[in-house]
């Protein structure tokens, strides 16, 4: 019980390295960069975690989006939906994580500079995982929230 009581108190670093390591590997390039992060969990602690990534350079835009999975059961599926809309899913390994990356590079901007709706992430979008397995009862809804 001591060990994991040590290991439970590390649980907010590594969810911080989970939000900040995925985004700050994608930033090659020296155009503006834009941020949203979601973060969620069950009973205290944050098991979810994702960064919306938009790089503005040369007139067009590239969008980087990360989702990942700790301490969830181990070799079972989510669901990962933002607004309701399913846009992945993912399978936990052994350790009970999983990470979704998706990428989307020279989007030509709409009026206000961003990504036209809905292929873009804004505050207050919903990211939400859900066990594919129903027993499980597994469902996770964060806030995105710009940094």
């Amino acid at each position: 019980m001591q060990r994991f009581g040590q290991f439970r108190s590390l649980l907010p670093l590594v969810a911080a390295a989970l939000l900040v390591v995925p985004a700050a590997l994608a930033l090659p390039g020296t155009g503006q960069h834009r941020f949203w992060d979601a973060a969620g969990g069950m009973g205290g602690i944050v098991t979810v975690s994702s960064t919306y990534l938009e790089r503005t350079e040369g007139g067009l835009v590239d969008q980087f989006m990360d989702v990942n999975l700790i301490l969830m059961p181990a070799d079972n599926a989510f669901r990962i939906l933002i607004n309701d809309h399913e846009i992945g899913r993912i399978m936990t390994g052994p350790g009970g994580g999983g990470t979704l990356l998706m990428r989307r590079m020279d989007v030509q901007p709409g009026p206000d500079g961003r990504p036209p709706d809905p292929k873009r992430i804004d505050t207050n979008d919903i990211l939400r995982v859900i066990s594919v397995d129903m027993s499980l009862g597994i469902d996770i809804s964060a806030p995105y929230r710009p940094r």
